[in-house]
């Protein structure tokens, strides 16, 4: 989101015993090229001579990988103009791994 934009967090526990977190803002969204590139370690959308962040591009792949490892799912809902939606869906809790 541009500076001043708005994000909103959202969460629900799911029947299954699951949890659902959304992250949700109005920037300017991405095409589904942009989602792929976006989970390609070292890729960014914007070009480097002309984007307004740094970074080197692991930090989506990266936390795609850690949720994975412990069983959860990171995906984006976004499209260009209506912003994106994060979403990061846990599932439930083995009794072995509650204990």
């Amino acid at each position: 989101s541009s500076p001043g934009g708005v994000v909103t967090v959202e969460g629900r526990k799911r029947d299954d015993g699951g949890y659902v977190l959304k992250i949700i803002d109005r920037g300017k969204g991405m095409s589904e090229d942009q989602i792929a590139a976006a989970f390609s370690p070292f890729t960014q959308g914007a070009n480097p001579h002309t984007r307004s962040r740094e970074g080197i591009g692991i930090g989506l792949p990266l936390a795609r990988k850690i949720l994975s490892d412990q069983g959860a799912m990171l995906s984006i809902d976004s499209k260009p103009g209506c912003g994106s939606t994060i979403v990061i869906t846990f599932t439930p809790a083995s009794k072995s791994q509650a204990a």
